[in-house]
């Protein structure tokens, strides 16, 4: 018997048109983001994001942004700052020479505070903003967007992570302010998730059938494979689900993905669906009940995922982005297993919950779920013959599964890896040959010290078309 795992990384989702981690922080801050069903929740969030990028990541403060135009917050300083209405910050006009303010004037007498003065200043306007229908947040936003799409998420959620977990104040944030920010961002993540991933595509669903083909075929039990995925995106499950629900080939009626957990479908659960007993079975039961699994291990959470942190159940959707539904201010879900009251109830203590493992350096992989999908990842790993990278640059930052696949796997493994022509070494010329060292393949070929490793560089259409 052998054994492939296929991992995928970022690079895989490219074609799905995924928002790409290095492009998120600017993402937040598009002007193209709008939904009115989310549009008081995702302002507030993306103005505390603003906010705490412009105070750290910034040698720029509220003041700076102040112009003639901001009058209703220019009023609001006037009104609850004393040490300026004792300043010249009138003119006069007119025959009877009317007196005016000048908000030209309160902004040069702004700007000409001291630092400690400054700082209350910018207290103020952060109040004052909240009522001026978002004009002046429109010209931070624009201004971190187009200007720091250099910030890492790495480093945005590493400093909130250490912060929280130490259970310290950072600056002016408190512990309970750092959780808020934390969870404002992860709901803009998911929201532009849900925002910008396409549907079903045709490349995916080449896959797609290639897979289930080959778990459906009579050499399966000689040639196995497993998914193992660090993405937080539904794009593989989403159009293998699809092409086994489509497919008039009744051996793939028998196929079922299996997260290596004991999970329940949602739309079952909450929206009484009435499916096949296939769908409602857990993965845990999959194998013992004859039904042919497609195993996927999302080691990082999943947007499609909500999770109870009482009983551990784990709830799914291939319909849709499951994990923005805990946002929600009313009528959000809790785990009907633990909860005796209705689906929906505001002061339950079982809500369910989104479960994203973000990019920090401080991962919590403690909780029950976690722990089993990596306890599947690692046998699958320790098991494989054939290791098939695809979209993955094995980054840094990831040094829990670079630990994983150093426990793991055995040093005879073949290797394929498989990246996008701008990842190509053979591309780069003599005189700048220092790049290649920043490149996949030299991470690669340092990290895995054997002869088995292949690279191509025709990315994910290229080895789909491959595989054909």
């Amino acid at each position: 018997m052998t054994k492939t795992v296929f991992i995928l990384g970022a690079g895989f989702s490219v074609p799905a048109k995924i928002p790409q981690q290095n492009k998120l922080l600017k993402m937040i801050f598009s002007a193209e983001i709008s939904d009115m069903s989310w549009s008081t929740k995702i302002e507030k969030a993306r103005s505390n994001i603003a906010d705490f990028v412009l105070r750290f990541f910034s040698d720029k403060t509220y003041i700076d942004f102040l112009d003639a135009q901001d009058t209703s917050i220019l009023d609001f300083l006037i009104d609850h700052y004393d040490y300026l209405a004792d300043k010249n910050i009138y003119s006069f006009s007119g025959n009877d020479m009317e007196e005016n303010l000048d908000y030209n004037k309160i902004i040069y007498e702004i700007s000409s505070l001291n630092d400690e003065r400054k700082l209350d200043v910018i207290e103020l306007i952060i109040d004052a903003k909240k009522q001026d229908h978002g004009l002046f947040n429109k010209k931070i936003f624009t201004y971190i967007e187009t200007t720091k799409d250099k910030v890492t998420l790495e480093d945005v959620f590493t400093i909130l992570d250490k912060a929280i977990v130490s259970k310290e104040h950072f600056q002016l944030y408190d512990p309970s302010k750092l959780m808020i920010l934390r969870e404002d961002f992860i709901f803009c993540i998911i929201f532009l998730f849900n925002y910008y991933e396409e549907g079903e595509s045709p490349i995916y669903q080449e896959l797609a059938n290639y897979l289930a083909n080959e778990r459906v075929s009579k050499e399966y039990e000689k040639n196995q494979f497993s998914i193992i995925t660090l993405n937080w995106d539904m794009t593989i499950e989403k159009n293998i689900f699809s092409v086994v629900k489509k497919s008039y080939d009744k051996a793939f009626k028998k196929i079922r993905l299996d997260y290596c957990l004991y999970d329940n479908d949602y739309d079952i659960v909450f929206n009484d669906e009435k499916r096949d007993d296939i769908y409602s079975t857990p993965s845990t039961l999959l194998k013992a009940k004859g039904y042919k699994n497609i195993k996927i291990m999302k080691l990082h959470g999943s947007v499609n995922w909500l999770t109870c942190r009482k009983c551990q159940r784990l709830y799914y959707s291939f319909k849709s982005h499951l994990a923005l539904e805990s946002f929600k201010e009313d009528h959000f879900p809790v785990c009907p297993k633990c909860c005796v009251k209705k689906p929906f109830d505001k002061n339950s203590r079982t809500r369910i919950q989104a479960d994203l493992i973000t990019p920090t350096m401080i991962k919590d992989l403690n909780n029950v779920i976690l722990r089993n999908i990596w306890e599947n990842a690692f046998l699958d790993l320790s098991e494989a013959d054939r290791l098939v990278f695809i979209g993955y640059s094995l980054p840094q930052a990831d040094f829990e599964f670079r630990y994983l696949m150093k426990k793991s796997i055995s040093s005879n493994v073949k290797i394929e890896v498989v990246l996008s022509t701008f990842d190509d070494p053979s591309l780069i010329d003599s005189k700048h040959s220092w790049i290649k060292t920043f490149l996949p393949e030299d991470r690669y070929r340092s990290f895995f010290p054997n002869d088995n490793i292949k690279f191509r560089y025709d990315g994910v259409e290229g080895f789909i078309k491959s595989l054909q």
